[in-house]
């Protein structure tokens, strides 16, 4: 787990949606991040078992206290810098359980190359890689938590 220090070079392409949430902790939400929702509510850099992800920060925002607003972008393609390979194009990119951060590009995986298991996550399609980023389709599969024992993510 590598949580964010820094902004990342981030790009949209085509038409997006932004919400805006209330933040369930002061924090610094940096560009590129990835957001989370926690169990109890509020949006959060920080994840654990049972969280799920909404989007990604498209701007370096300091959260000063709980209940401020955090912008973030659930829909849409968003291209950002990951370690990802032109043969994963198409699956499904997300979080395994044990590495659940903001931080897309360290700790993002191809969820077709894991064993799932209780509480991997769904970020959401990997259109394209390309010059080094991954372009990532957020919207209707974005937050899907897997149960083992349906054996699907819900």
């Amino acid at each position: 787990m590598a949580a964010m220090t820094a902004d990342v070079n981030v790009e949209t392409i085509g038409n997006i949606v932004t919400m805006t949430y209330s933040a369930n902790a002061a924090d610094t939400f940096y560009r590129g991040a990835c957001v989370w929702i926690d169990t109890g509510g509020g949006a959060q850099c920080t994840a654990a078992a049972g969280d799920v992800p909404i989007g990604i920060s498209l701007k370096n925002q300091v959260i000063a206290a709980i209940g401020d607003p955090v912008e973030v972008m659930i829909q849409g393609i968003v291209a950002l810098p990951t370690g990802l390979a032109v043969t994963d194009e198409g699956g499904r990119i997300g979080f395994d359980a044990g590495t659940l951060t903001d931080n897309v590009n360290a700790d993002a995986v191809m969820l077709s190359g894991l064993t799932l298991a209780d509480n991997d996550v769904i970020l959401g399609k990997l259109v394209r890689v390309w010059n080094s980023k991954g372009y990532i389709q957020l919207g209707s599969i974005t937050g899907g938590i897997f149960i083992a024992a349906q054996d699907s993510f819900v």
